[in-house]
Formats: structure tokens, sequence, C-alpha cells
């Protein structure tokens, strides 16, 4: 949140750094806990931490500059506003869910 807010010093590129932390704490980690709470027969939080995992591999995804999805959008980037209002309706998309 703090690069997305520029806090500090930080920018939106600075979303790198942090991509290691989406796919694996955030991703990997909570697929995996859906995984096992599914084997302990438990539907509700299996159902929560296999959406928000693969949220945050989206999130990940989207940001890892490997996959070089920034440029489809142009010289702006993230801080145009093709980029923007696409991020801003995928999460009112995952917020009605």
């Amino acid at each position: 949140m703090w690069c997305l807010l520029q806090f500090k010093g930080s920018n939106l590129t600075s979303l790198v750094s942090v991509s290691g932390s989406l796919y694996f704490m955030g991703g990997i980690a909570m697929n995996i806990a859906g995984l096992a709470e599914f084997i302990l027969g438990n539907s509700f939080p299996f159902a929560v931490f296999i959406i928000y995992g693969c949220h945050w591999m989206v999130l990940a995804y989207t940001g890892d500059p490997s996959h070089l999805i920034l440029n489809a959008f142009g010289p702006e980037g993230m801080a145009g506003k093709p980029w923007n209002s696409g991020q801003g309706h995928y999460a009112l998309v995952m917020a009605l869910e």
C-alpha cells in the first residue's frame, strides 16, 4: 500500500520489490491453507483461502515486470488511466464477492 501511496520516496515501480511476498506468502501459502481446510472438511474457510490466495497471485502477476503486462498500457504504464481503471474494476469485482 505504501508503494501505491508513494510513501517516503517509493513509487509505483517499487511494487516489484514486494512481488515475491505476494507470490509466496499471499498466494501459495493461502492456497495451501485452503487445500488443508478442504481436507479437514471445512468448506467456507476453503473457499475464502482459495479466493484470496488467487487474488494475491493475480496482484503479484500483474506487478511482476517479467510478464511484460505494463507494455500493453503504453509509456504511462501504472500511472495511466487505463491501468488504474482496470485495477479499479478488479477491486470492485473482488469487493462484490
